[in-house]
């Protein structure tokens, strides 16, 4: 007697955090300046060290309030790929920078050293991504079933499976370990 289930299990949310950040967008400077002169640490200065002090920091968080207002939102944290390391995240500063640089000038030459960066970027990542792949086949050794659920993983398998679905997968895999083609699938 057998007995089947199928089971649809949910990931547990993602946790979330609050952060709060200052708007510099609609910043201005002059508005800003003028505000800063008329404070009460700059008029009239208190002549305790301590009173001098609260003044400093009560006027500036008052005029940092009013000029660049706290906001708050709420973000989720996710987890990075786990081929991310830090040589790829200091390759995308990199391309962000460049993106930041050319969206600021709008110069031909910055375009071309966005478009290199970009390159180099998607290289790295795609490079980054096969070796952290070919590690994992490779612990897996001959053993055909945590072979089976590494793919299974990455694909985003579901826990029903059919005998023509499992079949195939098996000599996919098989076909592949014997023919050594996972060079030709992660340059």
């Amino acid at each position: 007697m057998s007995v089947f289930c199928s089971l649809c299990p949910r990931l547990p949310p993602s946790p979330v955090k609050r952060v709060t950040y200052r708007s510099y967008k609609s910043f201005s400077l002059d508005s800003f300046l003028s505000d800063l002169t008329s404070l009460p640490l700059i008029t009239n200065p208190s002549d305790s060290l301590e009173l001098l002090v609260e003044q400093y920091n009560v006027g500036l968080r008052e005029l940092l309030d009013l000029h660049t207002p706290l906001r708050s939102k709420t973000v989720r944290i996710r987890p990075s790929a786990p081929w991310i390391n830090e040589e790829v995240r200091q390759a995308r500063k990199a391309l962000r920078r460049a993106e930041r640089v050319w969206r600021a000038t709008g110069l031909t030459v910055h375009y071309k050293i966005l478009r290199d960066r970009h390159w180099s970027f998607n290289r790295l990542l795609v490079y980054t991504k096969s070796s952290f792949l070919k590690a994992k086949v490779a612990d897996c050794g001959q053993d055909s079933r945590k072979l089976f659920q590494l793919v299974g993983g990455l694909m985003g398998a579901t826990t029903t499976y059919d005998a023509s679905t499992i079949l195939t997968s098996w000599c996919i895999l098989r076909l592949l370990l014997r023919e050594n083609c996972f060079d030709s699938l992660w340059p």
